[in-house]
């Protein structure tokens, strides 16, 4: 699966969620996050990978830490 860009919101309560193929889902819990530099040597910026519960699935999101750009990275079912 190739990185699709997301959009990411939070609500007041600071819950956030993200829209994905039309609908949106809201994040139930935060299971792991880390740092990655990637290929650095070759470019790659640092990111912030998240893996999450939302909806019926546990998700892996990252957020480019240059551009503040949120992508799925993959999707558990």
């Amino acid at each position: 699966m190739e990185p699709t860009k997301l959009r990411v919101e939070w609500n007041k309560k600071r819950t956030p969620r993200f829209y994905w193929q039309g609908k949106w889902y809201t994040v139930q819990a935060v299971l792991d996050r880390w740092k990655d530099t990637g290929e650095w040597w070759k470019g790659d910026t640092p990111k912030l990978f998240l893996r999450l519960l939302a909806g019926q699935g546990v998700w892996e999101v990252y957020r480019d830490l240059q551009s503040g750009e949120w992508f799925l990275y993959r999707r558990y079912d």
